[in-house]
């Protein structure tokens, strides 16, 4: 094998490894599993969900924490008023770009959140957008540096204060 044909060959298994790592994540938000979902990310893990508004033209940001910020959120949660409904993500990672030190990745990923109602059992298209994600190697593998959820969708409605 060419020294050219085996960067690649690394090149493309980081890539899959990456993009294992974003389905992961969203296995594991679509089981509730908050706390596991953060098992994936780093200590310095950041995460926001934004839309862009036309009519004030400007971004509206609707949830922006660090890691902290995530634990205690996610730990708060059963004590909230939420809704109960059964969130499932349809996600294809659109590109992943491994950084030239072959540490840390750039990941776009499209994102479709389907809602199905804990009573009656209806289902809507409850959001669509893209993860913005930046990824990093560590001693157990790659993780989620960031995480910047960019939405179509601007309605979201009451009682979805929780990472999408």
């Amino acid at each position: 094998m060419t020294p050219a044909a085996a960067t690649r060959e690394l090149l493309d298994s980081m890539r899959r490894d990456v993009a294992e790592l974003v389905y992961a994540t969203v296995l594991r938000l679509d089981a509730k599993d908050f706390v596991g979902w953060l098992e994936l990310c780093t200590n310095d893990f950041t995460y926001a969900i934004r839309a862009w508004s036309p009519e004030i033209r400007k971004d509206m940001t609707w949830l922006e924490h660090d890691r902290e910020g995530i634990d205690t959120l996610v730990r708060q949660l059963p004590r909230h008023n939420t809704d109960q409904s059964t969130f499932t993500r349809h996600a294809t990672v659109y590109a992943v770009a491994v950084d030239e030190d072959g540490r840390t990745a750039t990941v776009v990923t499209a994102v479709s959140i389907y809602r199905t109602e804990l009573d009656g059992g209806r289902t809507e298209i409850f959001a669509v957008g893209r993860y913005h994600d930046q990824a990093q190697l560590g001693a157990d593998g790659w993780r989620l540096r960031s995480r910047e959820l960019r939405l179509d969708t601007r309605s979201l409605g009451i009682g979805t204060h929780y990472p999408l």
